[in-house]
C-alpha cells in the first residue's frame, strides 16, 4: 500500500501480504469517514497496536468551544478512518467545586503495561479556563468505553495545552503549557495515572509534541493558538528526556503561519525495512471562519531532517 500525503510522500503499510492500493491525504479539506461521515477529532493523539491506528480527539461540538466527548477513530492506513463513537462523555466527568460542560481539548492515548490498562489524558477545564486541570480516563479495551479517574493539576500547576509521549523503554511523560508560561516535562507513574514532578522546561509553546530520532529528542509546538510560526526545540544528543534542557531551533515549516495550522502530534510511521517517517499532525482551527471551530480540518505534512540535521516540513 502507498500513503501519498499532499505532493509526493510515498509510506508503505507494514501489513504482511497486504496487496498495493493507493491512500491520498489531502490537508486542509474536509476528511470524511469509512461511512461517509465527517471527522471530528481535532487537537488528536495517535496510537498504533496490531496493525491499526487509533485517533482520539476532540468531538462534534456542544458549542462554540465545548465538544461532547473524545472520539476515536482507527484505521490500517492513516487514510481509511472507521469512526468508533465517543470513548469517554463530557457528561461523564465532574470536578469538585465546579460545573460542566467541560472543556475536553488534546486527548492522548497510551497503553500501560504493567497494569493492561488504556490510559487517556487531556487537558480538562472549565470553560472560561478557571480549573487549568488534566483529565485521566482508562479501559481494558481499547475502544472503551472509558472510565474517569480524576482531574487535578499536574504537580501541583496550572495546566493548559498539553500532550504526551511513551519513551522506548516504556516510560511515560506529559508535556504541557505551564500557565503558559513554559513548556513542562514530568515523568508520570509507572501506571500513567499521575505525575512525579517536573524536571525539564522547554520553550513557551502550545500545541506540544515530542518526538525521538537516532539519538536526540525534540519538541514541536506553536508561540500561540491563532495561526504563527512553530517553533522546534532539541535537546542534546544522547541526553535524556527526563532531564532535557532545550535549544530552539527554529520553526522547520519555513511559513509564517504554519499553512495556517497549530501542532497536534508527530506521527512516527515505521517502514517495513524499519525506517520511519514522520508526519506532522496539525489543526486548522478555523475559529473564525464559516461555521466555526466545528469546520476545522487537518493539516499533515511530511516532516523530514536532511544532513545537517535540519527539519522542514511543506
Amino acid at each position: 500500500m502507498h500513503l501519498f500525503i499532499i505532493f509526493s510522500l510515498t509510506i508503505f503499510s507494514a501489513a504482511l501480504g497486504s496487496e498495493p492500493e493507493d491512500t491520498v491525504i489531502k490537508p486542509g479539506v474536509p476528511w470524511l469517514d469509512t461511512n461517509g461521515n465527517r471527522i471530528y477529532a481535532g487537537g488528536g493523539g495517535f496510537y498504533y497496536e496490531d496493525g491499526l491506528f487509533y485517533w482520539v480527539g476532540e468531538s462534534e461540538k456542544l458549542n462554540a468551544d465545548l465538544s461532547q466527548g473524545v472520539a476515536m477513530y482507527s484505521s490500517p492506513d492513516l487514510g481509511n478512518w472507521t469512526n468508533h463513537g465517543l470513548v469517554i462523555k463530557n457528561t461523564s466527568m465532574s470536578h469538585g467545586g465546579f460545573s460542566g460542560p467541560w472543556r475536553i481539548e488534546r486527548p492522548k492515548l497510551m497503553f500501560n503495561q504493567p497494569t493492561k490498562q488504556y490510559v487517556l489524558w487531556w487537558h480538562f477545564d472549565t470553560e472560561d479556563f478557571a480549573m487549568r486541570c488534566v483529565g485521566v480516563a482508562t479501559s481494558a479495551n481499547v475502544l472503551g468505553p472509558y472510565a474517569f479517574v480524576a482531574g487535578f493539576q499536574p504537580d501541583g500547576q496550572p495546566s493548559l495545552d498539553m500532550g504526551t509521549f511513551v519513551d522506548q523503554d516504556g516510560n511515560a511523560y506529559l508535556v504541557r503549557s505551564v500557565n503558559n508560561d513554559y513548556a513542562g516535562i514530568s515523568q508520570l507513574t509507572a501506571d500513567y495515572l499521575n505525575t512525579t514532578g517536573i524536571t525539564s522546561a522547554g520553550p513557551r509553546i502550545e500545541g506540544q509534541a515530542i518526538f525521538y530520532h537516532g539519538d536526540t529528542y525534540y519538541l514541536l509546538g506553536s508561540t500561540g493558538w491563532a495561526p504563527n510560526p512553530a517553533v522546534l526545540a532539541v535537546a542534546p544528543a544522547g541526553a535524556p528526556l527526563k532531564t532535557a534542557k532545550w535549544t530552539v531551533q527554529g520553526n522547520p515549516s519555513n511559513d509564517p503561519t504554519t499553512f495556517d495550522s497549530q501542532s497536534t502530534f508527530v506521527i512516527p510511521y515505521v517502514h517495513p525495512d524499519g525506517h520511519k517517517t514522520y508526519i506532522y499532525a496539525g489543526d486548522r482551527w478555523n475559529a473564525n471562519g464559516p461555521g466555526g471551530l466545528q469546520n476545522s480540518t487537518y493539516i499533515w505534512l511530511p516532516l523530514e531532517v536532511d544532513q545537517h540535521g535540519t527539519w522542514s516540513m511543506q
